[in-house]
C-alpha cells in the first residue's frame, strides 16, 4: 500500500521553459507542465516538454497533464510513452467522463504507454455536474481498484470559480480520508489562491497545485517568483503550526 506523504507539497504549473526558474526559486516542490490553451489539463507539446524537463533537471519532481480525456486513443498512449521516456514522474489524467468502463479503458491506455515507474494520478473535477464527468468523491475507490498512485480534484471550467465553491469541507474531508485509507496520494487544485492554503493543509491534502495564482490570475501569463514564494511562505507557516500543536 502506498503511504501518505509526511508533509504537504507545493505544485506549480508551468507552460513555458522560461517559467521553470521562477517556480523553483520561489519554492515549488513539484514542477507540473501543461498547456492551458487546450483545457484544464491540456497536454504540452513535445518541444515544450523536452525543454521543461531539461530546465528542471534533477532538481525537482516533474508532473505532466495528459489531457481532459473522454475516451482512450492511440495519441493518449503515445503521450504517456513520451512522458515516460523522459522520466516524468507523475502523469495526470483528467477524467471527462462518468462511465466507469471508459475510465478503466483510459487508465489501461495510459499504462500501455508507460515504460518505467511513473505514477498515474486520476483527476476528477469539482464542477463535475457542469460537464457530466465522474463525481470526484467516487474517485478514490475507483483509483484504488485500478491501481493508480493517487487522485486529484481540479476544476474543468476555468471561469474564476474554485474547488472550494463546488465542494464542501465535509466532501473534501471524505475525499482525503478515503484516499489515505486506501493508500492513495490526495491532491487538490482548481482556481486556488494563497487564502486556500490553510484549509487545504488542515484537510490533509498531500499536494496543493497552483497556476493562475502565480500568474496574476491569468493562466496564460508567466509565473511570478514572488507569488510562488508567497504560497511557499504560507504553506511553511501552516506546516510549522501543525507540528507545534
Amino acid at each position: 500500500m502506498r503511504q501518505k506523504l509526511k508533509t504537504t507539497r507545493l505544485l506549480i504549473t508551468v507552460c513555458k521553459p522560461v517559467e521553470v526558474e521562477a517556480a523553483i526559486e520561489g519554492g515549488a516542490d513539484i514542477i507540473d507542465v501543461k498547456d492551458p490553451r487546450y483545457g484544464s489539463l491540456g497536454p504540452p507539446d513535445y518541444a515544450t516538454l523536452c525543454e521543461v524537463v531539461k530546465a528542471v533537471g534533477n532538481r525537482r519532481e516533474i508532473s505532466m497533464a495528459l489531457g481532459d480525456i473522454k475516451e482512450p486513443t492511440p495519441l493518449l498512449s503515445h503521450a504517456a510513452y513520451v512522458a515516460s521516456s523522459m522520466e516524468v514522474l507523475y502523469l495526470k489524467i483528467g477524467l471527462e467522463t462518468a462511465d466507469l468502463q471508459k475510465i478503466k479503458e483510459i487508465y489501461e491506455c495510459v499504462l500501455s504507454g508507460i515504460t518505467g515507474d511513473e505514477k498515474v494520478i486520476l483527476v476528477g473535477y469539482a464542477d463535475y455536474t457542469r460537464i457530466g464527468s465522474i463525481n470526484p468523491l467516487l474517485l478514490p475507490r475507483t483509483a484504488y481498484k485500478l491501481g493508480a498512485y493517487g487522485v486529484m480534484i481540479d476544476t474543468r471550467i476555468k471561469d474564476g470559480r474554485n474547488t472550494f465553491q463546488y465542494l464542501t469541507k465535509k466532501h473534501l474531508t471524505r475525499f482525503v480520508n478515503e484516499s489515505h485509507e486506501l493508500g492513495l496520494l490526495a491532491a487538490i487544485a482548481g482556481g486556488l489562491s494563497v487564502e486556500h492554503v490553510p484549509l487545504a493543509v488542515e484537510l490533509g491534502f498531500d499536494v496543493i497545485g497552483f497556476r493562475g495564482a502565480v500568474c496574476g490570475g491569468d493562466r496564460l501569463g508567466l509565473v511570478d517568483k514572488a507569488k510562488v514564494f508567497q504560497l511557499r511562505h504560507a504553506l511553511d507557516k501552516c506546516l510549522k503550526t501543525n507540528t507545534t500543536h
